[in-house]
């Protein structure tokens, strides 16, 4: 048999972020243990979200187990990223964004959605998708409008203005114009069979989540349906990272991991057989700590 060797992959997709992260964490170690810690809070935040707003049939803390594990698939994608960051504001920003619903005063709530994801945008202009469900979620919980979606715009706004302000005064005002400069260009697809294995399957998990929609509906009262919605924008608005790609750096499906892991769940707890979802586990898990520790080598 053939033997895979380790894939190596970039991990930033901004120069200006990888020098940040180096100045203040130079220590790699370091740089693993905070990138583990944020995993570990965005799990307990996915989960907080599940519970809070009922999106599962049952009360669960699969979507955070589910989201560490596929943060953990790859190697790099435990090393602290731009990405590893901007998914605890996109959080953030997403729990205030499903609070919206017949809020009575709405402004503030309105306004650190977009604060947060202003933030998160600070991280990787890919969050910018995430404008498409917020935007959504604004206007299929409450009735439009103008005025609410300028307090949105302003907290956007806000956050931006911040870094715009900081770095200028710094005398480093090209940031935002060499930051904002998006690799276009179609995802290219890598010949390595473990890379096309992976793609493989976030695809078919993608596709069943797409069919399971009316079963994860079902008999479930409107408030949630409409939360339930947004995530498959989400997922929907997660087709912008084949072309707002990073030359190969899969630590993009951060953004995707974030509907992902719930809807993996919602699979999870339909399943009549459990115990065969309860092997599939070990064995990614068996396959990941093998990733991470080469404990036995395909030859």
């Amino acid at each position: 048999m053939p033997h895979f060797e380790p894939i190596i992959i970039g991990n930033q997709c901004s120069s200006q972020w990888e020098q940040m992260i180096q100045s203040v964490l130079p220590s790699t170690l370091a740089q693993s243990l905070v990138a583990v810690v944020l995993i570990f809070v965005q799990g307990v935040m996915l989960n907080r979200i599940t519970i809070k707003h009922r999106l599962t049939q049952k009360m669960t803390l699969f979507p955070g187990m589910i989201y560490i594990l596929l943060c953990s698939i790859l190697v790099e994608n435990l090393s602290l990223t731009q990405f590893t960051i901007g998914n605890l504001f996109a959080l953030i920003a997403l729990s205030h964004s499903i609070d919206i619903y017949k809020k009575y005063k709405p402004e503030l709530t309105l306004f650190r959605s977009g604060f947060w994801l202003g933030v998160a945008v600070l991280c990787s202009p890919v969050y910018l998708l995430l404008l498409i469900p917020i935007v959504w979620c604004l206007i299929s919980m409450r009735t439009f409008s103008f005025r609410e979606f300028f307090q949105l715009a302003i907290g956007i706004d806000a956050s931006l203005l911040i870094l715009y302000t900081i770095h200028s005064v710094c005398g480093q005002g090209q940031f935002i114009e060499t930051y904002f400069n998006l690799p276009i260009g179609i995802m290219t697809l890598d010949t390595d069979p473990f890379i096309l294995g992976y793609l493989a399957l976030i695809a078919l998990v993608i596709l069943l989540s797409i069919l399971y929609y009316g079963k994860f509906t079902f008999k479930k009262s409107l408030p949630a349906k409409k939360k339930i919605d947004i995530l498959y924008i989400i997922l929907l608005s997660s087709l912008g990272l084949i072309i707002i790609n990073c030359s190969g750096a899969f630590s993009i499906f951060y953004y995707l991991w974030i509907p992902l892991s719930i809807l993996i769940s919602m699979l999870v707890i339909r399943s009549k057989y459990l115990l065969v979802a309860e092997m599939i586990h070990l064995i990614v898990l068996a396959m990941i700590i093998n990733n991470h520790f080469n404990i036995f080598s395909l030859i």
